[in-house]
């Protein structure tokens, strides 16, 4: 049958395959995140405010204005689509999920025009697109509604990418641009594409297209420009570039777990733990030798296996603005980190697979293998999927994982609180206080939840304790003003209002408490 007869096949077939095993996360709720992002965020349901999107971090709409949340994120594409997403359905999750799954679709069909032009290889291409799409690793970006930034951010460097190699002409170059554009609004790492484009120049030795390289190049200066002297910030959790030998190791012990989530993706969560963990061990070792061998493996095989050399440089390559070396991360692994370089691995992945069907004297046995690791990456996404139903079913998991994490501890009794699960709630809380008795927001969290049952006294006694650990914290004595106001204390409610208030002036709830507490009936 010619290609061209195929290749409509192939895009059905990604398609249904994509919508098959994410469907049962249509009906998920939202998690983490996605209360900052989406549910909190004034800007999304006034078009207004898009022009802010466009010149604010992206957590600027959060309406609660949670004291100390830090978001040097610039994402301007990302909040526009959860724009869309309000628009059309308000809070209902539902079309966000969605949104988030055809994106991922859309990926993986670019991901396979993007193969079928290196390769010349549709059954490689459409191997790769289908791993792409089924592979439980990526439920992190695609299940979160906050992950979304991955998915555009890859679909659009892809589109670039794939006019870039296209012959240069003015119809691909009004193409090439704003692709690269939306991608770079996507999300900060896709400053990436301009080394992959060079590594593609590198491996096959193609003539560099100067115009449209430079082309690139010069909206990639724009954006860093508008980035470092007009919005002040680059690169996320820090505004400059600076070098770390210790997160070396750390990238090693990442790099030996990465292959292992890819290979075997067993045991997914989303929290591996902070970057300051410690990095000396067998698999900081293992991952060096891994990394050494096979970047000299993709140096000797570069003349005579070019996709395996391509491949290869892309893994490492597009790991490296997630590696840590070069800026500080708040971890020093994550499952979303993996999205972009994971093209890489199931494009060597199939190749494998194909070269067994293509040699196997029983090809009956190599197409056997091949859809039982398909069907066992779909069945993996399919359960995976459940694991972001709710927030109470995600943080349960990472605990699972991370049974010491008392940040997670925190989070899961405040859902219990919220959800009027009083008991689980309060053995939690005191689990988290247990873990870290310097968490403030363990007691706070603890304190509202004795006010709420009639404990105000103990309450008291457990926010006092945290501003005696953390004497400039706004959100403490917020919720001291908070304790004062329902034990009678109208006063004492006031002043401590107050105190949050000129603590932070960005704090929005002492604001609004205070004018609350004055505006009810009472004396002060």
């Amino acid at each position: 049958m010619p290609q061209e007869k195929i290749l409509p096949l192939h895009i059905i077939l990604i398609i249904l395959i994509g919508l098959v095993v994410y469907a049962n996360s249509l009906n998920n709720g939202f998690v983490w995140d996605d209360y900052s992002l989406v549910v909190d965020n004034a800007y999304i349901r006034d078009v207004s405010s898009l022009p802010k999107a466009f010149t604010e971090c992206i957590g600027a709409g959060y309406r609660r204005s949670y004291p100390g949340q830090a978001w040097a994120f610039y994402r301007p594409l990302q909040t526009s689509t959860y724009m869309l997403n309000y628009y059309i359905s308000g809070l209902k999750p539902f079309t966000y999920h969605l949104t988030n799954i055809l994106l991922h679709i859309l990926v993986a069909l670019g991901l396979y025009w993007f193969v079928g032009l290196l390769s010349k290889d549709r059954l490689l291409a459409l191997l790769a697109a289908l791993f792409f799409v089924i592979h439980p690793i990526h439920t992190e970006a695609v299940d979160y509604v906050s992950g979304r930034a991955d998915s555009l951010a890859l679909l659009f460097m892809l589109l670039a990418f794939i006019f870039y190699i296209k012959q240069a002409n003015l119809k691909n170059y009004l193409i090439l641009l704003p692709a690269y554009a939306l991608a770079l609004a996507s999300k900060e790492n896709s400053l990436i594409l301009l080394p992959l484009l060079l590594l593609y120049h590198y491996v096959y030795r193609v003539r560099l297209r100067r115009k449209a390289f430079l082309s690139l190049f010069g909206l990639a200066c724009i954006y860093i420009f508008l980035r470092v002297f007009i919005l002040k910030n680059i690169f996320a959790h820090t505004g400059q570039i600076a070098f770390s030998l210790e997160a070396v190791p750390r990238f090693c012990v990442a790099l030996t777990n990465y292959l292992r989530l890819l290979l075997l993706p067993f045991d997914l969560h989303m929290w591996y733990g902070k970057a300051s963990m410690y990095p000396v061990g067998f698999k900081a070792v293992l991952g060096a030798l891994i990394l050494s061998l096979l970047l000299f493996y993709a140096l000797k095989k570069r003349r005579d296996d070019k996709i395996l050399s391509f491949c290869i440089f892309w893994f490492f390559l597009t790991l490296l603005p997630v590696s840590g070396i070069f800026h500080p991360l708040p971890f020093y692994m994550a499952e979303h980190y993996l999205y972009v370089p994971s093209v890489a691995f199931f494009i060597l992945l199939s190749r494998f697979l194909i070269f067994l069907y293509r040699r196997w004297p029983r090809r009956i046995l190599a197409t056997a293998l091949i859809a039982a690791i398909l069907i066992s990456y779909s069945c993996s996404t399919i359960r995976q999927n459940r694991i972001w139903r709710d927030p109470v079913t995600f943080y349960r998991n990472i605990l699972k994982h991370e049974p010491d994490n008392y940040i997670i501890c925190e989070k899961l009794a405040s859902e219990y609180s919220s959800r009027g699960e009083i008991r689980p709630a309060l053995e939690t809380f005191k689990k988290a206080i247990s873990l870290n008795p310097g968490y403030i927001n363990s007691y706070l969290g603890l304190a509202i939840l004795s006010t709420r049952i009639g404990k105000g006294q103990e309450a008291l006694g457990l926010c006092l304790t945290a501003i005696e650990a953390d004497p400039n914290s706004a959100e403490a004595y917020n919720t001291l003003g908070y304790i004062y106001y329902h034990l009678g204390m109208r006063k004492e409610a006031i002043a401590a209002f107050e105190k949050a208030i000129a603590l932070d002036s960005a704090y929005t709830n002492p604001r609004h408490n205070l004018g609350l507490i004055k505006s009810s009936p009472g004396r002060d």
